[in-house]
């Protein structure tokens, strides 16, 4: 569980030099286009706090589970209630970066309409974290979804930022 933990920091570090970039891109416009930006941005450095508790949180379960100290299902369910509201952080930074984004035409319609998708699958998702206490969730799917389009519009506004 430690090894393929030690990339995450890296992958926070990535995440948040992606949007402090993609912030100064997008800042250049006009106001309304900077404060969605902002706003981008902000939720990127909400998620990445909230994964960090999330991440010490179960990475200190587990260490009490193999000592034996104790029941952790209470802070289990805490740990996937968490996760579950942190797809309302991913969800505002599609929001934010793609309303961003197409103001200042650096988004095409078909990476807008695939960020708008997924922002939603990951709000109606966070919506239903409540219920996923005991880590069953009907809606677990459509986070799923709308996370894998995360990265797929990650890598096409990399992209789109390379070749500017």
């Amino acid at each position: 569980m430690k090894r393929p933990s030690v990339v995450v920091p890296v992958t926070w570090l990535c995440l948040t030099f992606f949007a402090a970039g993609l912030l100064s891109v997008l800042w250049r416009g006009d106001a309304d286009q900077g404060a969605w930006a902002l706003m981008g941005f902000a939720a990127v450095v909400l998620q990445n706090a909230t994964f960090t508790g999330i991440e010490a949180l179960r990475f200190g379960m587990a260490t009490a589970a193999r000592h034996g100290r104790g029941s952790m299902a209470g802070l289990w369910g805490m740990s996937n209630v968490l996760f579950g509201f942190n797809q309302a952080f991913l969800a505002m930074a599609l929001l934010g970066f793609t309303v961003a984004g197409v103001s200042g035409g650096l988004v095409p319609v078909w990476q807008a309409g695939l960020g708008y998708a997924s922002a939603a699958l990951l709000l109606v998702s966070s919506l239903a974290a409540p219920y996923n206490v005991e880590g069953g969730n009907r809606l677990g799917p459509a986070g799923l979804i709308g996370w894998l389009g995360w990265l797929a519009w990650i890598v096409a506004y990399s992209v789109t930022l390379l070749l500017r």
